[in-house]
């Protein structure tokens, strides 16, 4: 499916890894900070959110951003007139694994070990 992620930072990029290993193609970034406009984020083109709309893209759009941005992002999709969209799924990221985690998710402590963990069979961590 092609999808445009609405949101070039941490948690676009981390929804990107995501949706790419399950078959998807990224399209593209949608971000609201002109200084990445134009730019490159890992082989994908940041573009404006007027843009999209001039360009006439069609693809599916998912908000991949910290909770306190996604109603303002929500909002201004609407006020665009775009309804294709929908949130990303953190949760996502440890559908394949037994991985638990509750930490800062500013830190991305569980990312960071999902990513260290993620091919060891046999591994029991715990960190207080």
């Amino acid at each position: 499916m092609d999808i445009v992620i609405f949101g070039a930072g941490p948690k676009g990029q981390e929804a990107m890894q995501v949706l790419k290993e399950e078959g998807n193609h990224i399209c593209g970034f949608i971000d609201n900070d002109e200084s990445k406009w134009g730019s490159i984020i890992n082989g994908v083109q940041v573009i404006s959110p007027q843009k999209y709309i001039d360009d006439n893209h069609s693809e599916r759009i998912i908000l991949g951003s910290i909770y306190k941005y996604q109603i303002e992002m929500e909002k201004q999709l609407k006020e665009l007139g775009i309804t294709n969209y929908e949130f990303f799924d953190r949760r996502k990221v440890y559908e394949k694994t037994r991985l638990i985690s509750y930490c800062s998710s500013r830190e991305m402590e569980d990312v960071i070990l999902y990513h260290l963990l993620k091919d060891e069979d046999d591994i029991f961590y715990i960190d207080v």
